[in-house]
């Protein structure tokens, strides 16, 4: 057994050390800037709400936040949510509102809540102009376009990364590849990112100097489809993996055991009972056992076992172990940790 479990009464210390190894934490999830007429108390009313509904919108993972919706019941107390708030040079009002207290009433409303640990997403888009320019978006470029799928991506709380385009995207991939859809290529082009998604988009400028785009995610074996503007595609990943990630608002959907192997140091239990608490939908971690097969895990959950597996699985920390568990009648789940 490691010399370390002799000190298992510290384990709770190691918390403190531990850092992010989520493939992509959102930052800001609960704070957004909105543009203010004045600093009157009614245009810093006014702005609480629009700021709110930004973070709604994030943290749902909905398109917008629709009268009738329980999210939207929260914007009349807006007020009530605020932690901080600044007034930036440009004019704009910063707020940042409380996380925990806007989760609760969300739960209690019963609407989902997606958390801060996101799919990061590449975006390869071949842009076609109808006069014989032809070229792929790259991280480098500037304009109205990369601004305009940023600004989108940031309102919807989705990572997003666009290629370097250098020479080694240069020789691994062309224009012609992403626009005839060869998934090979472009999935081999993708690996030196490793996002966890990627974003595929074929835009022709029409006549009315709009952009139509046939737009493709792919993640893993699996993949989704939508034809429309630049934003669109932003829509359809963020739609996509708050479908898959977030967690319906509700009371704890029961008890689970995860048992976790493969630990040798406090500042790797710090990290995998971290990384479990700040999952939005664990709602309580207790550790029940410490042993030389593992530590183990006591889990009450806002959702499905299903749920965990598949955010758990987005991440690089912890990889299914498929030995046998023995934890009696409580579901149970069993990982080893990644090194």
């Amino acid at each position: 057994m490691p010399k370390f479990w002799k000190n298992a009464i510290l384990l709770s210390a190691a918390l403190a050390v531990c850092g992010n190894l989520w493939a992509a934490e959102v930052a800001g999830l609960y704070e957004a800037s909105v543009e203010v007429e004045d600093r009157t108390a009614n245009s810093v009313a006014a702005g609480y709400s629009r700021a709110l509904e930004q973070v709604l919108i994030r943290v749902t993972g909905y398109r917008r936040v629709e009268p009738g919706d329980g999210a939207h019941e929260l914007l009349g107390s807006a007020r009530s949510f605020v932690q901080q708030y600044r007034f930036l040079d440009d004019g704009q009002l910063w707020v940042r509102f409380d996380e925990d207290a806007v989760s609760a009433r969300l739960v209690e409303r019963g609407e989902r809540l997606w958390g801060s640990e996101r799919p990061e997403t590449l975006m390869w888009l071949a842009l076609d102009n109808g006069r014989g320019e032809r070229a792929l978006l790259g991280a480098e470029d500037v304009g109205d376009m990369p601004d305009l799928l940023r600004e989108r991506a940031a309102l919807r709380g989705l990572p997003l990364l666009l290629p370097l385009n250098d020479t080694a995207d240069m020789q691994t991939l062309t224009f012609s590849d992403v626009w005839a859809g060869f998934d090979d290529k472009i999935s081999e082009a993708s690996e030196r990112y490793g996002a966890d998604a990627v974003l595929v988009g074929r835009a022709q400028l029409q006549q009315n100097r709009q952009w139509r785009v046939r737009w493709t995610l792919m993640m893993g074996a699996t993949q989704a489809q939508a034809l429309g503007g630049l934003e669109a595609g932003i829509d359809l990943a963020a739609d996509r993996f708050a479908e898959l990630f977030a967690v319906r608002g509700s009371p704890e959907s029961g008890d689970l055991v995860l048992t976790v192997s493969g630990i040798e140091e406090f500042a790797e239990y710090g990290a995998v009972a971290s990384y479990l608490e700040q999952l939005s939908l664990v709602e309580r971690l207790a550790v029940d056992e410490v042993s030389a097969d593992g530590i183990r895990f006591r889990l009450s959950l806002r959702a499905e076992p299903e749920m965990l597996e598949r955010t758990i699985g987005l991440g690089t920390l912890l990889e299914s172990d498929p030995s046998p568990d023995m934890s009696g009648s409580v579901q149970s789940l069993r990982y080893r940790y990644r090194r």
